[in-house]
């Protein structure tokens, strides 16, 4: 009875885990259809990455495909449903209920789209959806070949319809050079499952760079007439390269194509300098202030053992750094003050502690006073790791916000069935996650040591797990 309440207990913890992973794949969903083009550049990244999974699927001897053309398919049809809600959501851009306008998400928020080249993009999403519909239908008879045909198409239109929104153009190339040197890797090692068609949809961004039209008059962080040429120039010669390395492919003469593709990589490479960098997001911001303590700290025990004047110069040394990391602090805490967020606003106290630490271990130092320096960078140290668990939806011990292994507020509406779920959370004797993965891991162990008595030797039947 005892070892059924158990693992009752444990479906239980599991139930509540499988519903935590679908209201954060929810909250996903919704962030990511707030930025079509961003959006559709991870669509089409994808629909490449599975395509390739697709052909050496069809590599395999029949015998061997059932699993990985099943496992293939499930991935294919969550791209499909994102993508039509994408079309959808280009075609009839989503209100918010009431009228009320939602709470921005943390970071830049990305452009207003034109009406026309939305409505533009959505049936050519559609055909995309389509397209990954057949592949689905493919992958379940296990027919390779014709899946990878239906995922070119896919690619194809996915590709035209970001093209149509035009997406920012650092996030265009970061992806475009991604792309590139992963097919360099594969031609490299003369990868069987490696098409030449993925050559030529670079090429065809490429030839997009390329014939970049000029900005509007007086656009907002348009580029100057002279890095626009340069852009166009660099892409012109990257696109030949492309256009041989895809013939080369073609042809399976993979080593004749390396140099080509190590071209285009280093053209996009050129470009990517040229265009403007985007800004550094709050949380890397604090990460590398974080790393710059760290070292502080570290030279510090460095010098601990140094004789008085040696020590009182390098601490000399220390304290302008440790200015211009209490700066780079203020900014940061007033970045992350302006944001809408919660986590944010919580995360900003935690940096104008670190903030209020590093200037005092800057003073500390000047006057010669190492370890009351050595106990400010700890602080701030400390602090600052805070902030950046706070900003990566994490918590530490006795920090405030929810629980990690707690459900999401409720939403209008569902107040009756949170409550429901409160109870069964508050319930005596209620498992967490972490204490259901011990106990596992504890039964198993036992069964382990059972067996052993049981079956000495190492014959007879033998179970992975017993739950």
């Amino acid at each position: 009875a005892g070892a059924r309440a158990v693992k009752v207990r444990l479906l239980a913890v599991l139930d509540e885990i499988q519903e935590l992973a679908r209201e954060a794949e929810k909250e996903a969903e919704e962030r990511a259809l707030r930025d079509p083009p961003a959006l559709l550049l991870a669509l089409l990244s994808g629909e490449r990455d599975r395509r390739r999974e697709a052909a050496r699927i069809g590599l395999l001897p029949e015998r061997r495909r059932r699993r990985p053309a099943r496992l293939l398919r499930k991935a294919e049809y969550k791209a499909r449903r994102l993508a039509e809600k994408l079309a959808e959501a280009l075609r009839n851009p989503p209100t918010p209920p009431g009228g009320k306008t939602p709470a921005p998400a943390p970071g830049p928020a990305p452009p207003a789209l034109p009406e026309a080249a939305r409505k533009a993009a959505a049936p050519v999403v559609l055909e995309a959806s389509k397209a990954m519909a057949e592949a689905e239908s493919r992958l379940d008879g296990r027919d390779a070949k014709g899946a990878v045909e239906a995922q070119t198409r896919a690619v194809e239109k996915l590709g035209e319809a970001a093209r149509r929104l035009v997406p920012p153009l650092p996030a265009l190339v970061a992806k475009l050079l991604d792309d590139q040197r992963t097919l360099l890797a594969l031609t490299k090692d003369g990868d069987p499952a490696l098409l030449p068609a993925e050559e030529g949809e670079i090429g065809t961004w490429l030839a997009f760079l390329s014939g970049l039209p000029d900005p509007p008059a007086g656009a907002k962080g348009a580029l100057s007439a002279e890095t626009l040429g340069k852009v166009r120039a660099a892409a012109g010669v990257a696109r030949e390269a492309a256009v041989r390395a895809e013939r080369s492919l073609a042809a399976r003469a993979f080593e004749k194509a390396v140099p080509d593709e190590e071209k285009v990589i280093e053209k996009l490479e050129a470009i990517r300098d040229l265009l403007p960098k985007p800004p550094e997001p709050p949380a890397e911001r604090v990460r590398r202030l974080l790393e710059a303590e760290r070292e502080v700290r570290k030279k510090l025990d460095a010098i601990a053992g140094l004789g008085p004047e040696a020590r009182k110069a390098e601490e000399k040394a220390l304290v302008e750094p440790q200015r211009g990391h209490g700066r780079e602090a203020t900014e940061t805490a007033k970045e992350l003050e302006r944001s809408p967020g919660e986590k944010e606003k919580e995360a900003a106290k935690k940096v104008r502690e670190a903030e209020e630490e590093i200037f005092t271990s800057a003073e500390s130092l000047e006057r010669d006073r190492g370890e009351e320096a050595r106990g400010s960078v700890d602080r701030a140290v400390k602090a600052l790791e805070e902030a950046l668990r706070i900003l990566s939806g994490k918590r530490g011990e006795g920090g405030a916000g929810r629980p990690r292994n707690r459900p999401s507020p409720p939403k209008e509406g569902g107040k009756k069935k949170e409550g429901e779920r409160k109870k069964k959370r508050e319930a005596p004797g209620r498992l967490g996650p972490r204490e259901a993965r011990r106990m596992i891991a504890e039964m198993d162990r036992r069964r382990r040591e059972e067996e052993e008595k049981l079956f000495p030797g190492g014959g007879g039947p033998r179970v992975d797990k017993d739950w």
